[in-house]
């Protein structure tokens, strides 16, 4: 759809006519870096009436990820356990350095694509000690615990800083600080968890 010119231009003239219709200041806001990405390279900003203002929020998961937890990966990777994780995670900087800085001081931190190739790896070196470092949302959070349901190896430990996108938004509108009338949902995110559990904040925000 959105490489159909004249269904974009209608969009977009509807979209100006409710802007005018509403006649105040609109304040959207997503949760996705996907989101994002698709809205800058796109320019969907630029088609969008002056009153509407699509805001970036807390998106990619790693971006929000503690630098203490990380630090504890990398002190780990240091001290001789096989750190794996994402690429998008190992390049992330803790306090001092990176999981990649840390490997170009010696440590053993291996990219991989999911929680099975960290099983495998484990399984195939039964003596060294494994980490895999978990990061993501409420999409990649289940293939991971049910992994570990199944009994993963015993030289496989994990270090989970997952992210529950229903809280996040939640505290959002509760706090109330920007004033934002509309969320664009993380639509991976919502596929997993359906609406239900955002339905507390919305009332307790429409509350109070």
């Amino acid at each position: 759809m959105y490489r159909n010119p004249s269904i974009a231009m209608a969009l977009k003239r509807k979209i100006h006519d409710l802007a005018r219709k509403i006649g105040e200041d609109i304040l959207i806001m997503h949760v996705c870096g996907s989101h994002e990405w698709t809205i800058t390279h796109y320019g969907v900003r630029e088609l969008l009436p002056e009153e509407v203002d699509l805001r970036a929020g807390p998106g990619c998961p790693v971006c929000i990820t503690p630098a203490s937890d990380i630090d504890a990966a990398v002190k780990l990777a240091l001290e001789g356990v096989v750190v794996a994780t994402y690429g998008d995670m190992a390049r992330a900087k803790g306090s001092k350095i990176s999981l990649e800085e840390a490997k170009a001081l010696g440590a053993d931190v291996r990219i991989v694509f999911g929680v099975q190739d960290a099983i495998e790896m484990a399984r195939r070196e039964p003596g060294k000690e494994f980490l895999f470092f978990a990061v993501g949302m409420d999409t990649t959070a289940p293939a991971t615990a049910y992994e570990i349901l199944k009994e993963p190896p015993r030289n496989l430990s994990f270090l989970s800083t997952y992210r529950y996108t229903p809280a996040i938004q939640g505290n959002i509108m509760e706090s109330n600080l920007l004033g934002e009338d509309a969320f664009i949902g993380a639509g991976h995110s919502a596929t997993i968890t359906g609406m239900k559990p955002y339905y507390e904040y919305f009332i307790r925000s429409l509350l109070y």
